[in-house]
C-alpha cells in the first residue's frame, strides 16, 4: 500500500523497507518478556506467507524495484544492523511485546521529526500496548497518540515531546509536511475501506457457517429418517422369516406324516417289533 501511494504522488526519492519474517511469529520469550507469555501467535499458519510470494505481489503491481527493499528474518535480527539512515514513516504490525519493542528500538531513533508512527493492534493485544508505554517512559517521549478505527492508533514525532529524540531535520518544508500528512490520511482511509471489505466478508462467512449448519442439520435428519425406514423393513423381513419357518415345519409335518405311518406299521408286523 504505502509503495503504491509513493507511485500516486509521483515521489521517487523514498524507498518502501519490507520488513517481516516470512515466516510467521517467533515462540514468546516468557523469560525476557514476561507479557508474551501464553502467546500462540507462532502458531498461527495464516501468519505465514513466503518471500516469494509477497515479492510476487510487488511485482504483479510493478512495484517491484529499487524502492522496494525486503528484509526478511526476525526484527531482532534485521533491524538494528539495516542499512537505513532516516525515515518518514513506520508502521509496526509486530504484535507481540518482544517484536513492537525490538522494531522500536531499532527504527525510532531514525525516524525524523515531523514523521509519523502507526501501531496496529495496539487496542487488541495488550503486550503490543505495553511495549508502547514501556518504550516511551524509558526514553522521555510524550506522544500525542491518535484513534484510527478503534483497533490501531499513530503519533506524530515532535522535537517538544520525544525527550533526547534528534532536532529536526534541515531541509524539510512545508510542502513535505503537507504531502506527509496527504500520505497517512490516504494510508488511514484504505486501513477503513480494508476493516469494512473484512466485516463484509466475516459478516458473509458467518452466514454460509449458517447455511452449512442448516444442511447439515437437513441431512442429519434426513439419514436418521433412513436409518428408521431401514430399521422397520428389517423388522418386517425378521417378521417373514419367522412366518416362513412356521410354515415350512408346518409342511415338512405334513409330507412325512405317511412316512411315519408306515414305519409305524412295519415295526408292527417285523419280528420283535424293529
Amino acid at each position: 500500500m504505502m509503495r503504491a501511494i509513493l507511485f500516486a504522488y509521483g515521489v521517487t526519492d523514498k524507498r518502501v523497507w519490507v520488513a517481516d519474517s516470512f515466516a510467521g511469529l517467533p515462540p514468546g520469550d516468557p523469560e525476557k518478556y514476561p507479557l508474551d507469555a501464553g502467546s500462540d501467535f507462532h502458531t498461527y499458519e495464516q501468519l505465514v506467507i513466503p518471500l516469494n510470494e509477497v515479492q510476487e505481489n510487488f511485482g504483479t503491481l510493478g512495484f517491484l524495484d529499487e524502492q522496494t527493499v525486503f528484509l526478511p528474518g526476525w526484527f531482532r535480527d534485521t533491524l538494528p544492523g539495516a542499512p537505513i539512515d532516516r525515515l518518514a514513516l513506520i508502521r509496526l504490525d509486530g504484535d507481540m511485546y518482544e517484536s513492537t519493542l525490538d522494531a522500536l528500538d531499532a527504527l525510532y531513533p531514525r525516524l525524523s521529526t515531523g514523521g509519523f508512527v502507526i501501531v496496529d493492534d495496539y487496542h487488541v493485544v495488550p503486550a503490543c500496548q505495553a511495549a508502547v508505554f514501556d518504550y516511551c517512559a524509558r526514553h522521555g517521549i510524550r506522544p500525542e497518540i491518535c484513534e484510527i478505527d478503534g483497533v490501531g492508533v499513530f503519533w506524530r514525532k515532535d522535537a517538544t515531546t520525544d525527550g533526547d529524540q534528534p532536532a529536526e531535520i534541515e531541509g524539510v518544508g512545508a510542502e513535505d509536511d503537507a504531502l506527509a500528512e496527504r500520505i497517512l490520511l490516504a494510508m488511514i482511509s484504505l486501513r477503513k475501506m480494508a476493516l469494512e471489505r473484512m466485516a463484509r466478508v466475516i459478516a458473509l462467512r458467518d452466514e454460509r457457517i449458517v447455511f452449512c449448519q442448516q444442511t447439515m442439520s437437513d441431512l442429519k435428519e434426513d439419514i436418521a429418517q433412513r436409518d428408521a425406514h431401514i430399521a422397520q423393513r428389517d423388522a418386517h423381513i425378521a417378521q417373514r422369516d419367522v412366518e416362513l419357518a412356521a410354515i415350512r415345519a408346518s409342511m415338512s409335518w405334513r409330507i412325512t406324516r405317511p412316512l411315519r405311518g408306515l414305519k409305524q406299521l412295519a415295526r408292527a408286523i417285523m419280528p420283535g417289533g424293529k
